[in-house]
């Protein structure tokens, strides 16, 4: 079960990694609906992270959820850093 959850979190955070952010770029018109269905993800992956790290029964599996969780930080992180854009 943490297993299933864990993979559930790192496919949830790879849709919504670079790829994600070239689609955003690639079609504006549809930037909203992107950024809501990336959010979505988004709000998946935080969840399937806590019931893994809620399930898991082994220091590696912890230590690959909270390396998961640190770069999902570093990246919120550096993302409020960046200038708006108009």
């Amino acid at each position: 079960m943490a297993e299933e959850a864990l993979e559930m979190a790192q496919d949830a955070s790879s849709l919504s990694g670079a790829e994600g952010t070239t689609a955003v770029k690639a079609a504006p018109a549809e930037h909203s609906n992107v950024l809501g269905e990336m959010l979505r993800l988004s709000e998946q992956a935080a969840e399937a992270y806590l019931e893994a790290a809620d399930l898991a029964r082994d220091e590696a599996m912890v230590r690959r959820l909270q390396a998961l969780a640190g770069r999902a930080i570093s990246r919120l992180s550096l993302l409020r850093q960046l200038p708006e854009e108009q």
